[in-house]
């Protein structure tokens, strides 16, 4: 039982890191894009 315990937690921490490393690579494409936006309008 144990052992599934901190499998389980060990399975969150992963998936909280990998949500935090979408979100920063979200934030990151989304302000690429728009400076590429601004850039063709001028």
């Amino acid at each position: 039982m144990r052992f599934w315990i901190s499998y389980m937690i060990e399975l969150l921490e992963g998936i909280i890191l990998i949500g935090k490393g979408v979100c920063k690579g979200t934030k990151m494409l989304s302000q690429g894009v728009l400076s590429f936006i601004k850039n063709n309008q001028n």
